[in-house]
């Protein structure tokens, strides 16, 4: 795999029972997103080495499709390594497929709760333009997405003591 900074922009983890979910967002995505910039990563079929859970933290976005058959299956191991990988937590989209929250996985998975999520009811423009966000512009130009597609959740501004806005995020 060539890990050149320009095929590092989504990482895809998903279980074996999500993967045409993976393959429908690849779709959707297709156009904005460059095929080759996105890598798929199975969850529980591919061993996983320390250094191949930093590499697979360094894409830009990290979009974990969080299932209930992924939260039954979820080992010590993949534990450990989804919290090396899903790391910044602005840098995550946690795509609930079949699950109405992200307090299971939080409770499995020591990371932060600030990443974004979406759901599978929501309109796939939303899946696109947040996707595309963080991929693009980082965190900190992203308050005007939660403006255009309030359905994403998010967290709330805060001003810092210089009176810079910065958007904090938390699973609600």
């Amino acid at each position: 795999m060539d890990w050149s900074e320009s095929s590092k922009d989504l990482l895809i983890a998903f279980t074996a029972e999500t993967e045409e979910w993976a393959t429908y967002l690849q779709t959707v995505l297709k156009g904005t997103v460059k095929e080759n910039s996105i890598f798929f990563y199975c969850l529980g079929t591919l061993q996983l080495q320390q250094a191949d859970a930093l590499c697979l933290s360094a894409y830009k976005c990290k979009l974990l499709i969080a299932s209930k058959g992924l939260m039954k299956r979820l080992t010590e191991i993949m534990r450990f390594h989804l919290a090396r990988i899903l790391h910044p937590p602005e840098s995550v989209v946690i795509f609930l497929c079949g699950i109405e929250s992200t307090d299971k996985l939080y409770s499995l998975v020591p990371i932060e709760k600030r990443c974004w999520e979406l759901s599978c009811d929501q309109d796939p423009q939303e899946f696109v333009q947040l996707i595309c966000s963080v991929i693009q512009q980082g965190i900190s130009d992203l308050f005007s997405f939660t403006l255009l597609y309030p359905s994403v959740k998010l967290g709330k501004v805060k001003k810092t003591s210089n009176n810079n806005m910065s958007l904090w995020m938390y699973s609600v």
